[in-house]
């Protein structure tokens, strides 16, 4: 076993914001869709935006939107500023988050957009939309 196996998920998720600094990327916040990070603040020196979507069950339609603007809002305000979305145990709710977004943008921005839905559509098809829940699918992905 590697010693990157041996590390925790919260300090894998560290090493990440630790990496994404290292890049250059100094304006991170963490939209967090899990348990309280809390304890994790003072390692990741970056805002963190708490969410608290109930695991394997759907966030309230308030919750997304709450998501989706504030995603908006911070990607728009700086070419520069870089949106983590975390969830420690469960890639449905960043599949979710992900794909709501997507979607978003789409009818609120239309063509508007300035970001390129079409490489980010592509990547959540084939990399993310295998973790939606059947019944997530059913409301964010298009018939």
């Amino acid at each position: 076993m590697d010693s990157f196996t041996k590390l925790s998920p919260n300090k894998i998720f560290e090493n990440f914001i630790k990496k994404l600094k290292e890049e250059g990327r100094k304006s991170i916040t963490v939209f967090n869709l899990g348990e309280s990070i809390e304890n994790l603040r003072p390692a990741l020196e970056c805002e963190v935006c708490e969410l608290g979507w109930p695991e394997r069950h759907a966030p309230s339609l308030e919750k997304l939107c709450r998501l989706c603007k504030a995603l908006d809002s911070w990607l728009q305000a700086s070419v520069l500023n870089v949106a983590v979305i975390y969830s420690k145990r469960d890639l449905s709710r960043a599949s979710l988050a992900i794909a709501a977004f997507l979607q978003y943008l789409n009818i609120c921005l239309g063509e508007e957009c300035t970001f390129d839905l079409e490489s980010m559509q592509s990547y959540f098809h084939f990399n993310l939309e295998q973790y939606l829940q059947p019944s997530q699918k059913r409301f964010v992905l298009p018939v």
